[in-house]
């Protein structure tokens, strides 16, 4: 049959016998809270618009990403590369000793030179 129709429990019905849908309903939010530490300055709060107040009063923003908003997402689109690029900078520093004890360089060494006898044999 020819007409408009809506899929409600698990099938089609025609509009004409539809149920409305549902109303919106709007959510109110109180000021409490659980006590939370603020990680600016350590205190404990239970009111969301004095942490909020304390945010702004230390400089720093308060960002709460939605479902429609992506933009706070990491691109990941170079991440194979940047991952290799971080271990590989990480082997290097490590070959040559960057950062470590004096102990640590001598080990460092000793490997080395196992590995290069390994590969002649």
């Amino acid at each position: 049959m020819k007409g408009k129709y809506t899929f409600q429990d698990g099938k089609f019905v025609p509009l004409s016998e539809a149920k409305p849908p549902p109303p919106k309903v709007h959510t109110i939010m109180t000021d409490e809270m659980p006590e939370t530490k603020h990680p600016g300055d350590g205190r404990i709060y239970t009111s969301r618009a004095k942490f909020n107040e304390a945010t702004r009063l230390l400089g720093y923003e308060s960002y709460s990403p939605n479902e429609s908003d992506k933009s706070w997402e990491a691109d990941t689109s170079n991440y194979d590369e940047d991952v290799r690029e971080d271990v590989e900078a990480a082997i290097a520093k490590l070959r040559y000793g960057e950062g470590l004890t004096d102990d640590e360089r001598e080990l460092c060494r000793m490997r080395d030179k196992r590995e290069d006898w390994e590969a002649e044999s």
